[in-house]
């Protein structure tokens, strides 16, 4: 377990500094703050992809597995991938792919003053509780650092507080009007960035 924690923090450490050379980059080619762009990241002997989803491809990845892990696995029916949200400019849909397979999801909601929300994780369930969350949580929290993001929110079910609360979530009521639908029985959580 040790071992892990040392190669998550390692990872988390030259993800920050990729990122920060990327942004950098991209503001001199005048590309939009916090486009990520298509990257290989290794983490020991994992080869993990945390990808903007912006091809088709990626998009029918993104709601596939978001479809069948947050919808159909619950026995929810009513799953829209043309939602508005999804497509805000400062919403970012992101995938991580591990050897190219498309394994979780999530988007980061900037809400332009230094907050943001985390929305719909998502982990394939034959590949929960193998740290794939705990690498996905990561490479979103550095993304958030990256948009200038110093709290995050987030919209918890009860099955994953326990999970978020060992990554340093507290509970704390941000917008009580945003727990309806599929949020109707979730808990809500923030969790202050530390600077890498």
């Amino acid at each position: 377990m040790r071992s892990f924690r040392l190669r998550l923090l390692l990872g988390s450490v030259l993800w920050t500094l990729a990122l920060l050379a990327v942004q950098r980059a991209s503001t001199e080619r005048g590309l939009k703050s916090g486009t990520l762009p298509r990257r290989v990241l290794y983490f020991g002997s994992m080869s993990y992809e945390l990808i903007d989803v912006t091809t088709e491809s990626d998009w029918r990845e993104y709601h596939s597995l978001r479809r069948r892990v947050l919808w159909e696995q619950r026995g929810l029916t009513n799953y829209d991938e043309t939602h508005a949200d999804e497509y805000k400019a400062a919403h970012h849909p992101l995938l991580l792919k591990l050897f190219g397979r498309a394994i979780g999801t999530a988007r980061l909601d900037d809400f332009g003053n230094n907050t943001g929300a985390v929305r719909l994780v998502a982990i394939e369930r034959d590949l929960q509780r193998q740290g794939h969350g705990r690498v996905l949580s990561e490479y979103i929290e550095n993304y958030a650092r990256g948009l200038g993001i110093k709290t995050l929110y987030l919209n918890a079910v009860p099955e994953a507080i326990g999970y978020y609360e060992k990554l340093g979530w507290k509970p704390y009521v941000w917008d009580e009007t945003e727990l309806v639908g599929i949020a109707s029985a979730c808990r809500q959580m923030s969790k202050q960035l530390s600077r890498c």
